[in-house]
């Protein structure tokens, strides 16, 4: 994996396809940095800075363990494609998920009121943060997880 050197990884692409396990190094390293830059605490002067980077390496842990979950499915399988699979899956299985929340997001603010689920999460704190993340990453990759196994079995 070439992590500074451009020039040596164009030479390699240029001879073809990275094989599947380089590819998974290249997409862990990229996922890694997005889930990191989507969960970075916005301002470090907080009193939960330290919660706020224990919620970030929870999450950056659950990408990682999720999308290793899935490659070790598919290479269970035919071994083949994973990250354009992965990716692919990932549109439909993500808008789907959003989708389920906000349907039960919106009715569960107009029944139980905005305050009550602030209080809540205030009184949850960062545990409640990261708990609620963790639950959520569970319930996506096992989604693609599940896929990536029907694609990758058969025959």
């Amino acid at each position: 994996m070439y992590l500074w050197n451009i020039r040596s990884l164009v030479e390699d692409l240029k001879r073809g396809p990275l094989p599947e396990l380089e590819q998974l190094k290249y997409f862990l390293f990229s996922s890694a940095l997005a889930a990191m830059s989507a969960a970075m605490p916005s301002d470090a002067t907080q009193p939960t800075f330290l919660p706020a980077w224990a919620a970030v390496v929870t999450e950056v842990s659950f990408v990682m363990l999720g999308i290793i979950w899935c490659f070790r499915s598919n290479a269970a399988g035919d071994n083949r494609d994973f990250v354009a699979r992965f990716l692919a899956l990932h549109v439909p299985i993500g808008l789907r998920f959003f989708a389920l929340i906000f349907v039960v997001g919106v009715p569960l603010v107009a029944i139980v009121g905005s305050t009550f689920l602030l209080d809540l999460n205030e009184k949850a704190g960062a545990v409640g943060v990261v708990a609620t993340g963790a639950l959520f990453s569970f319930i996506f990759y096992w989604r693609v997880n599940v896929r990536i196994r029907e694609i990758s079995h058969v025959g």
